[in-house]
């Protein structure tokens, strides 16, 4: 049998291939060839030495990739002239709606309207404490905002009450206007002192 096919066959069997020739024939010609023999040795060495190495060295990056050091936003404070704003106007607001809840313009139409605006005041008052919540109180201001607009528009209109009687209601728009200057603060704007 010729060698060279024979050591092909001893190749592919080194890489797990199909050898091509029948073992019992590349046996009995390795048994009895000493190239052959020598090529079956210098092949399975080099094969180990390839698969079977020891790791190279790498650092060890456990404590960089588990410790504490993590990739911490940006925080970025409120300015400060909204969180005193909005505190001016939650305190007015307050002030003018405190003693409707006693007095209300009707029987109860407008205690419940004095009761909802100290609950505003409440949530406004909590946001120039902790400014972070500002976004949360945005889609419910903008709403009382609107719903306001189209009060005031339908009262003046109607010659219900007149404008200057609800020039009150400006002090919600100014607020969602702080608010949302709270919520979506700038980089590079002063960052706001803490207020408690």
């Amino acid at each position: 049998m010729d060698c060279d096919r024979v050591r092909d066959a001893l190749s592919a069997t080194l890489d797990g291939e199909d050898p091509g020739l029948d073992d019992a024939h590349v046996d009995a010609h390795v048994d009895g060839c000493a190239g052959c023999q020598a090529f079956v040795a210098g092949a399975g060495a080099l094969n180990r030495s390839v698969r079977v190495r020891p790791a190279e060295d790498v650092p060890d990056l456990t404590a960089a990739i588990l410790g504490p050091r993590r990739a911490e936003p940006e925080v970025v404070e409120a300015p400060a002239w909204a969180r005193y704003g909005l505190l001016t106007v939650a305190v007015t607001v307050l002030l003018l709606s405190v003693p409707a809840l006693f007095t209300g313009s009707g029987p109860h139409d407008g205690r419940d309207l004095a009761a909802f605006e100290v609950a505003l005041c409440a949530a406004l008052l909590l946001v120039v404490w902790q400014p972070r919540r500002a976004a949360g109180l945005v889609p419910m201001v903008a709403t009382l905002a609107v719903a306001s607009l189209i009060s005031i528009t339908v009262d003046v209109a109607n010659g219900e009450v007149p404008i200057v009687a609800e020039a009150n209601h400006v002090l919600v728009l100014v607020g969602l206007g702080l608010l949302w200057v709270m919520a979506h603060p700038s980089r590079g704007r002063s960052a706001a002192p803490a207020l408690a």
